[in-house]
């Protein structure tokens, strides 16, 4: 089993760069013992500060960058995207006429997942911070480095003090 990004698909199922091309299946993350199914997505973000020194440009630019024909654009490179009309008259249609089931499949379960499941970091300052303690430290124990409850202790504690340092603990 391997959890991988969407965007990768082209790759993986490229015989010059993968072992594995043609000889893989997707499924749904299965779900854990809340009884949801996990996911984790992102898109872009825009934004115009007030220091903007040309806003119409600005907006002129973000708008083209969120529009159909740039959706359709990130969605031929293999991106999932974020307009459903996208999903719906150019990614699936264009993925089910592909010849190959699990193109279809690959962006059903995607649309499925991003609808359901999908959830976003938390929504504080600290969490870049933060996943850089973790994820380290989750790769030493992946990886057999580290013991793991010595790990997460580490991580907790570190986070811990993370956490206190911006004002979340008394």
């Amino acid at each position: 089993m391997y959890t991988e990004w969407y965007g990768w698909y082209g790759f993986f199922q490229d015989p010059q760069n993968s072992k594995v091309a043609g000889k893989f299946d997707l499924a749904r993350q299965p779900k854990g013992d809340g009884g949801i199914h996990s996911g984790w997505a992102g898109h872009h973000g825009f934004s115009i500060t007030k220091a903007a020194k040309n806003k119409e440009a600005a907006a002129s630019l973000i708008k083209h960058l969120t529009s159909v024909k740039a959706n359709e654009l990130e969605a031929s490179l293999g991106f999932t995207v974020v307009r459903q009309s996208v999903w719906d008259n150019f990614m699936i249609p264009k993925a089910a006429a592909s010849g190959n089931p699990l193109d279809k499949k690959r962006l059903e379960l995607a649309l499925l997942q991003a609808q359901e499941d999908y959830r976003t970091p938390p929504l504080i300052a600290e969490w870049v911070p933060m996943s850089n303690i973790i994820y380290p430290i989750l790769q030493q124990i992946i990886l057999g480095d580290l013991e793991p409850q010595k790990g997460l202790d580490t991580a907790a504690e570190q986070v811990r003090r993370l956490m206190a340092g911006a004002g979340y603990y008394g």
